[in-house]
C-alpha cells in the first residue's frame, strides 16, 4: 500500500507534529517539525484531517444502565464492548429481541422512565436532540473558516446532523453510512434545515459490519503509514472510499478536507477473534 502511494509521488513525513496551517494562493501551507526539532514548510493543494473526541465523565458519578439485544447473551462470554461498559460501571440488562423491536415507542420509553426514576433515556445511537446539541459543538470557528468539507462516518445520523446545523454556508457536509440502504435521509431531515449536505449511502464493503480482506489489509496499512488507528466498522470503510476517489480522481467535493475520527475502537478485540476464527490477516493494533 504504501509502495504504491509512494509510487505515484506521495511522500510520507514520519514522526512529524503538525504546527500550523495556512491559507495560501495554491491551497494551504502546512507548518511541521519533526522529531529532532527541524522545521519545514509544505505547499498543498488538498489537507485532509482526522480528528477524534474523548468524553470528560469519569468524575460525575452518573449510574448507567444498557439496555441489551438477545437475552442468551448473559449466559455467554461478553464482547470486547459489553466487558468495558461493566468495567466502567455500569448495569447491563438483558431483554429479548421482540422486546427490543419496541425500543422507540412511546409506550416503552414511558415503561422505562417509571422503573429508572429521575433517568434520561439515551436512543440507540444517541441520535436525539440534545445528543446532536452536543455534536453541534465539534467544530471550532476554524474548522469552520478554514476547510470546505467536512467528512464523517453515520451510523444513526446524529453526529451527521450536528455537524450539519453547525458548519457554514459554504462548505459541504458529507456523510458515510455503515448501514446497507439506510434510508436515513428522512431522519437526518427531522434534524437539519441546511441542504449543505449529502449522504452517500453505498453497498461497499457488503453493508454494516461485513468486511474483506482488502480492508484489513488497509486497516493495517494505514495504521503503518500514520499511526492512527481505525476501527472496522465505520471510519476504516469511510477513509478508504475517500482515498479511492481521490486516487480515481472522482473526488469532486473540496480541497480542504477535514474528516472526523469518530472511534469504535472498543470493538477490536472481539473483531480480531473473528478474524482468527474466520483464519483471515488480523488488525494488527489493539486499543
Amino acid at each position: 500500500f504504501a509502495g504504491a502511494l509512494k509510487k505515484q509521488g506521495i511522500n510520507f513525513h514520519m514522526e512529524t507534529k503538525v504546527e500550523g496551517i495556512k491559507k495560501s494562493s495554491k491551497g494551504a501551507t502546512v507548518n511541521t517539525v519533526d522529531k529532532n526539532g527541524k522545521n519545514n514548510s509544505l505547499e498543498c493543494e488538498v489537507v485532509l484531517i482526522s480528528v477524534g473526541r474523548r468524553p470528560n465523565t469519569d468524575k460525575l458519578n452518573l449510574n448507567t444502565v444498557g439496555i441489551v439485544r438477545g437475552e442468551e447473551l448473559k449466559n455467554i462470554e461478553l464482547n470486547s464492548t459489553l466487558k468495558r461498559c461493566l468495567e466502567n460501571g455500569m448495569k447491563l440488562k438483558f431483554i429479548d429481541r421482540n422486546e427490543y423491536r419496541s425500543r422507540n415507542n412511546k409506550d416503552y420509553i414511558e415503561k422505562l422512565k417509571n422503573t429508572y426514576k429521575n433517568s434520561v433515556i439515551i436512543p440507540e445511537g444517541g441520535t436525539n436532540k440534545k445528543g446532536i446539541k452536543g455534536c453541534e459543538e465539534i467544530l471550532s470557528d476554524y474548522d469552520k473558516a478554514f476547510f470546505d468539507v467536512i467528512c464523517v462516518a453515520v451510523g444513526s445520523g446524529g453526529t451527521f446532523s450536528g455537524l450539519i446545523n453547525s458548519s457554514s454556508k459554504k462548505q459541504l457536509v458529507i456523510g458515510f453510512s455503515s448501514l446497507k440502504n439506510s434510508n436515513l435521509k428522512n431522519d437526518i431531515n427531522k434534524f437539519v434545515v441546511k441542504n449543505n449536505w449529502k449522504l452517500i449511502d453505498e453497498d461497499y464493503f457488503g453493508g454494516y459490519a461485513k468486511f474483506n480482506q482488502e480492508l484489513i489489509s488497509f486497516i493495517n496499512n494505514f495504521y503503518e503509514i500514520t499511526k492512527i488507528k481505525l476501527d472496522p466498522i465505520y471510519n476504516s470503510k469511510m477513509i478508504f472510499r475517500i482515498i479511492d476517489m481521490i486516487k480515481k480522481n472522482k473526488w469532486r467535493f473540496g480541497k480542504r478536507i477535514l474528516i472526523i475520527n469518530t472511534g469504535g475502537l472498543q470493538s477490536l478485540e472481539s473483531f480480531n477473534k473473528l478474524l482468527k476464527n474466520k483464519k483471515c490477516e488480523t488488525i494488527i493494533y489493539s486499543i
